[in-house]
């Protein structure tokens, strides 16, 4: 089935970065796609056409994987019924907040600003993914790891407010200026 691909046992480290890297580009252009194609539909609309489209398009592999991965999964894992409630949160999670919610705001953010600043900004998801596995699920960072999110960060934060504050202070050397020479 199209689902076991990534499953497969033999896939490798490599391999799996290699997947992630085009699963980037991918969320990279569609940032740029994002802001030419939304024409004149507002975001709420844009993203019910996108949603639909993608389950048009997967659609195949969804109902392959759902109705064989499903069963299959049942029997060899053997879950127990309190392994499929403790599941429930993650499931609603992903679907209403990650899917629903956040991909809604984000086109709508993208209205105002632009490709770039977009996928700059969205390069932090990497640090509040670290931030979450910390908090929630007990993971560690090594120090290697934890200078890397904090250059994450900061790289962040420096590009999208040191162009206002270069801004702010061009305003107001041009007021001290316009007040100088209109004495």
């Amino acid at each position: 089935s199209p689902c076991s691909i990534l499953q497969h046992p033999n896939l490798t480290r490599i391999q799996a970065n290699m997947a992630l890297i085009l699963v980037s580009l991918v969320w990279g252009t569609t940032f740029v796609v994002q802001q030419i194609g939304t024409g004149g539909l507002g975001a709420v609309s844009f993203t019910s056409a996108r949603f639909f489209m993608g389950g048009v398009v997967a659609a195949v592999p969804f109902l392959t994987c759902s109705i064989a991965g499903l069963p299959l999964g049942l029997f060899l894992e053997n879950p127990g019924w309190a392994d499929l409630v403790g599941a429930v949160f993650g499931i609603l999670y992903a679907g209403i907040l990650s899917v629903g919610i956040a991909f809604t705001l984000q086109v709508v953010a993208q209205r105002f600003t632009t490709p770039a600043d977009t996928a700059i900004i969205l390069s932090a998801e990497t640090v509040f993914s670290a931030m979450g596995g910390y908090l929630f699920l007990g993971e560690r960072l090594t120090l290697v790891q934890m200078a890397g999110a904090v250059m994450i960060l900061i790289s962040v934060l420096a590009v999208q407010l040191l162009p206002m504050i270069r801004l702010r202070g061009a305003s107001k050397e041009k007021v001290a200026v316009e007040s100088t020479t209109s004495r």
